[in-house]
């Protein structure tokens, strides 16, 4: 009887504290405010009104834990109210009244007393809770519902939008979650709640990023860990681009140890268009800090560090080529990522050598050149007249020089320049149909520009007339 009193007039008194703090917050008097107000409704004293609600919660609570059985959910509902939702709290429970009770109670309300400390601003009373019980299930909660609820609260404190200390304190208690299962603990940093603002991408306003990244690499992943299966922050994020490329980092990359947290870490912030370069340089520096050293190539996570460097090399226009060239282990090791720098430094022979050189893949130096080409400038001027230089210091290559002139003497900026390359025993059957191919082509460009001509002549004439 006394639950449903209390329920039937909870509506009312939240309604008239909702009031009172609003009177208290703007010093207004009602009655001046609203002359004729509703006597059910009316708030003569802020304070008597705060002090009615707080009295209703704290007595509700009371006799819902009296029950037989105890309707826990139904505490556990009212204690979570708004926040639930990503909002603050809407209980106005007396914190001292009903703490000891609800830690008396043991495991069966910890989940109750969780959300009152939540519903007060007590984070650090929460955290010190939770850190009480990280080895194992409490009360009604097995081991992962505890670490569920437990990477909820991290997440929504991470993407806190005002408070800037909360981010802080969820870092400083991330590493349980991170050692029961990476991809959960990563989640809380990269994974967006619903509840979040729109503008925000991965939350942890006033955090550095090396304090994020020292948390990740210290992080001893045990073989043991939850594994690979998709976080419950995933399963209930919001639908967004920066949760979409979270979803894929995560689920593309293996989390077996504290260096490859960072890397995952990372990845997500460089793919966002808004990533300082300085996030780039160290992606990039954290990549080639992960490639096996000399006499190490065969290690199992080789490949997966190479291909994401690669795939980052080629794809970055922000990091800084000059600094990370100065890590990479030196040619011929690596040629692949030492050749994508190279690039970017605009040292195009060099690229060239290597894929001749080192990869013996001429169909790659061929593409490379059509992609300097089509860039435009003066390296792209020159880029095939330097892949036919580089073709011809093998040996034997007048052939293969005179077959490569012949494919692409439209780009080179001299048709003869190839002829000049070439040694002066090269026989004369090795350049005759690069000749016949370039004469016939400037005969066919000469009748095109000659027709060209004469159509502009009368078109001239056209227009003489027609001012006449």
């Amino acid at each position: 009887a006394l639950v449903t009193f209390c329920e039937a007039r909870r509506p009312q008194v939240l309604r008239r504290a909702a009031a009172a703090e609003q009177l208290r917050r703007s010093g207004t008097v009602l009655p001046e405010a609203c002359p004729d107000p509703d006597p059910e409704e009316a708030v003569w004293d802020p304070e008597e009104a705060l002090r009615q609600a707080t009295l209703l919660d704290s007595v509700l609570v009371t006799a819902l834990l009296g029950c037989r059985p105890a309707r826990r959910a139904a505490v556990v509902a009212l204690l979570a109210g708004e926040q639930q939702c990503g909002q603050g709290g809407s209980n106005h429970c007396h914190m001292d009244s009903l703490a000891p009770l609800l830690a008396q109670l043991g495991g069966e309300t910890f989940e109750a007393l969780l959300w009152l400390f939540r519903s007060q601003g007590m984070h650090e009373r929460v955290l010190q809770a939770l850190a009480g019980y990280r080895s194992g299930g409490v009360g009604v909660w097995s081991r992962e519902q505890f670490f569920e609820w437990y990477a909820e609260y991290l997440q929504w404190l991470w993407h806190h939008e005002e408070d800037r200390s909360l981010p802080r304190l969820a870092l400083g208690a991330l590493q349980p979650v991170l050692e029961f299962s990476p991809e959960l603990g990563l989640s809380v940093l990269l994974v967006r709640p619903a509840a979040a603002h729109k503008q925000l991408s991965f939350g942890g306003r006033g955090v550095n990023i090396s304090e994020v990244l020292k948390l990740l690499r210290a992080v001893a992943v045990p073989a043991s860990s939850a594994g690979p299966q998709r976080s419950v922050l995933l399963r209930k994020a919001a639908s967004s681009s920066s949760n979409s490329i979270a979803a894929s980092v995560l689920q593309a990359t293996p989390l077996l140890s504290g260096h490859l947290l960072a890397v995952a870490f990372l990845e997500c912030l460089v793919s966002v268009p808004e990533a300082p370069a300085l996030l780039h340089d160290e992606f990039a520096e954290l990549l080639v800090e992960g490639l096996p050293g000399p006499g190490d190539e065969a290690a199992p996570l080789g490949p997966l560090y190479r291909a994401k460097l690669q795939r980052f090399l080629a794809n970055s226009a922000a990091y800084q080529p000059e600094r990370l060239m100065k890590r990479l282990p030196p040619l011929p090791a690596y040629p692949q990522e030492n050749a994508l720098v190279l690039s970017r430094l605009g040292r195009h022979r060099e690229v060239l050598q290597v894929h001749l050189g080192l990869l013996g893949d001429l169909a790659a130096a061929e593409t490379y050149c059509g992609l300097i080409h089509g860039q435009g400038g003066e390296a792209a001027r020159d880029v095939y007249l330097t892949l036919l230089q580089v073709v011809l210091a093998g040996p034997s290559a007048e052939e293969l020089v005179m077959a490569l002139a012949e494919k692409y003497h439209r780009r080179l900026p001299d048709p003869f320049a190839p002829l000049a390359m070439l040694p002066s025993h090269t026989p004369l059957r090795t350049v005759a149909r690069y000749c016949a191919t370039v004469l016939e082509f400037a005969a066919a460009r000469k009748r095109s520009l000659q027709v060209l001509h004469q159509l502009l002549r009368v078109r001239e004439v056209d227009l003489r007339v027609d001012r006449s």
